[in-house]
Parts: structure tokens; sequence; C-alpha cells
């Protein structure tokens, strides 16, 4: 995919902000679009990193 890379420090920014706010504004803060973090969440269940809560493993 084109563009820049997400962070890995973005992705820690992302999931702490998703566990209690929308997609879109956990994306926000994390500076990341909300076509990205979508994208993010469905590799990250797709790898198994994380469970059914949206939670780390």
């Amino acid at each position: 995919m084109p563009g820049t890379r997400i962070t890995d420090q973005q992705v820690t920014i992302y999931m702490k902000h998703r566990k209690r706010n929308s997609q879109v504004i956990a994306a926000a803060k994390a500076g990341i679009s909300e076509r990205s973090a979508g994208a993010l969440i469905n590799w990250m269940s797709s790898h198994c990193l994380i469970n059914a809560n949206g939670e780390r493993v």
C-alpha cells in the first residue's frame, strides 16, 4: 500500500485509546486514518494478535 507506514508507537497509541473511544477518535489521536485503523484491526485479528474484545494477546 502506498503512503507512510504505521509505526509501532502509533499502533500502541491507537490500541490504548481504542479501549475507551471510537475508532475515529483513537485513529485521530494516533495520527492515522480511520481506514488505516480498520485495516490494522483486520490484519491483527487475522494474525491472532488480538482477541474478540480487541485486546492484545
